[in-house]
């Protein structure tokens, strides 16, 4: 399968184009290019701001599947828009006062040039995790969803914790809720050198939920350049795509969408199997009303780092 080529331009056959079985939202990615959107997808829920892009489209070779000419770009896009909401501070309200003391802590420390982390983080016996909640500002589809910001410390290098989440056999391994991960296709499979790249199918059945929710989404995966600013490790990006041809769910099933999903994996200064992981969680389900989608937002987002920790 070709790897993401920065040549690419949408100069490519636009009737390939037109044959992309995944779609990808990117109305709140700042895109410009008229020529990059693609038709909106039949039988979808509709914005007045939707704008849409096809990820796939058949080779020339053998008919595999390769990246669509504009999917490197909106790929860049949701990778930097992940790491700005990941990283930007405005947007977010400290959830409980465990989030406001722990960030009392690191504060005393920054002050007094002691480490930020300590040999005791990151553990199987390590329950801190740092909480906000935030909406994005802009008025595009799913801005009136809160949005979950998680952090907390895993002793796992970055690149290991990284391999970990990529790998959909190891899912159910530290994701309680997950009733299995499968993967339709893959783009690229390449992480240190170029991308991870992937249409993923997921199963989950939270608690206090009687049907089972499924998300079919793209995952994006690189190497963190320095000059970004955003630390040493890697970053993982993820959002539903539209499927031109979907498949039939089982009636106890209900498909729900990833609005943007972000894990941010640093490396942690003095410590070698050590990393900081920021998650942003950023979900659309009709089986969670907005009353609860904190609630439970917060819990899931809570046990996804413990559960990790755990393994360590």
């Amino acid at each position: 399968v070709a790897p993401l080529d920065e040549n690419m331009n949408g100069a490519k056959d636009k009737t390939l184009r037109r044959l992309s079985s995944n779609l990808m939202r990117v109305s709140d990615l700042e895109i410009k290019d008229a020529d990059a959107f693609d038709p909106h997808p039949a039988n979808t829920e509709a914005h007045p701001t939707d704008s849409w892009i096809g990820l796939d489209m058949p080779s020339e070779c053998h008919g595999e599947l390769t990246f669509s000419p504009f999917a490197p770009m909106a790929l860049r896009a949701l990778a930097q828009f992940g790491l700005e909401a990941a990283t930007e501070e405005n947007m977010w309200e400290m959830w409980n006062k465990a989030t406001r003391k722990m960030a009392s802590t690191l504060a005393k420390r920054a002050e007094q040039g002691l480490p930020l982390v300590t040999e005791s983080e990151g553990g199987p016996k390590d329950k801190e995790v740092m909480l906000w909640t935030g909406k994005f500002g802009h008025s595009k589809y799913g801005h009136d969803i809160p949005a979950i910001k998680a952090r907390g410390i895993v002793n796992m290098s970055p690149l290991a914790l990284t391999e970990l989440l990529l790998d959909s056999s190891l899912v159910k391994s530290y994701n309680k809720n997950s009733l299995g991960r499968t993967e339709d296709f893959v783009l690229c499979n390449n992480l240190q050198s170029e991308n991870v790249t992937k249409v993923i199918r997921s199963r989950a059945k939270p608690p206090l939920l009687r049907k089972v929710l499924e998300f079919v989404s793209v995952i994006h995966a690189r190497k963190l350049d320095k000059s970004e600013g955003f630390g040493e490790g890697y970053v993982i990006v993820g959002r539903a795509v539209e499927e031109k041809h979907k498949q039939q769910t089982e009636g106890n099933v209900v498909r729900s969408e990833i609005l943007l999903n972000v894990h941010l994996i640093r490396k942690v200064d003095n410590f070698d199997g050590k990393s900081e992981m920021i998650n942003v969680n950023h979900l659309k389900s009709p089986m969670v009303p907005l009353m609860i989608a904190k609630k439970l937002g917060s819990s899931a987002a809570v046990s996804f780092i413990n559960d990790i920790r755990s393994l360590c």
